[in-house]
This record gives C-alpha cells, structure tokens and sequence, in this order.
C-alpha cells in the first residue's frame, strides 16, 4: 500500500512500479473493481458449475434408482403384459411411481430445509417453482428414460 505525497505523479509511480514485474500497482477505486468484478464473477461461475455437476449427479442416481426399482418389479411387468396389458399401463405405473418419490423427496426437503437453514447465512426459498418443477422434471425424465422394459413372457 502506497500513499503518494502531494504533488507526485500517480501515472509515474504506476509505471515505475508496473515494471518491477512481480507487482501492479492500483488505485484503490481499481483494486475494488478487480477484487469485485475479478474474483466474485469466478466464484459465482463456481458455484454455477458446482451447481450444474450437482444437478447432472442427481439426474443419474434418480434415473439409476427408477431402473434399479423397475428391474426388481421384471416379473410383476411381464405378468401384466402375460395378461394384456399395454405398454401404456406400464408406463404409467413407472411415471406414477417417480412422481410419488419426486413428492416424497420435495416434501422431506419442505421439512428438512427450515430445521437446517439457521445453521447457513443464506435463506433459502422454498416456494420457488424451480425448487418443485426440478425434482418431479427428472423423476419424469428418469422414468421415461427407460420407458418400456421389454419383459416378454415365455410360452
């Protein structure tokens, strides 16, 4: 930190200082900007990349766990189709039952979230329709990704 002496030139001492290399010298209005603009722009493109890995990792577990519950209910499905059930039914019952995690999971966060938040500077918002539509948009998503399970029953 310098402090000029009246009558100096703070162009000269910039340029002077500039060309030790290893140091630049700024304004204090100029170290505000960078430390402002500079550093915060790169933590918030962090934690909206933090975000993003976040949501993608979500997205795989819950499509993981609908194939996973799916594979353990093969044998309840090919009864249905052994008895006429069209692929539509199926279907169905698969969204029906990512719907209903998807309510269970945004109604155990309802709870969670205001026991935990005083614990964190940040308030959270809990009413925002981003905050429901997401959960229940992969839930949907996930069980459409594996939308039919080929279960033929043997004759």
């Amino acid at each position: 930190m310098l402090t000029l002496e009246p009558g100096a030139s703070l162009q000269q001492v910039q340029q002077q200082v500039n060309r030790w290399g290893d140091v630049i010298a700024l304004t204090s209005e100029q170290e505000r900007e960078v430390f402002l603009y500079g550093r915060l722009e790169r933590l918030r493109g962090q934690i909206v990349l933090f975000t993003a890995i976040l949501l993608v990792v979500t997205a795989v577990v819950i499509a993981v766990t609908l194939y996973t519950m799916t594979l353990e209910k093969l044998h309840e499905i090919a009864l249905l189709k052994l008895i006429g059930a069209r692929n539509r039914v199926i279907i169905s019952m698969i969204l029906q039952q990512s719907i209903a995690l998807g309510v269970l999971g945004y109604a155990m966060a309802a709870v969670l979230i205001p026991v935990v938040s005083p614990s964190f500077h940040a308030a959270w918002c809990l009413h925002s329709m981003t905050t429901c539509c997401l959960p229940l948009l992969f839930c949907c998503c996930a069980s459409l990704a594996r939308y039919s399970v080929s279960a033929v029953p043997c004759k």
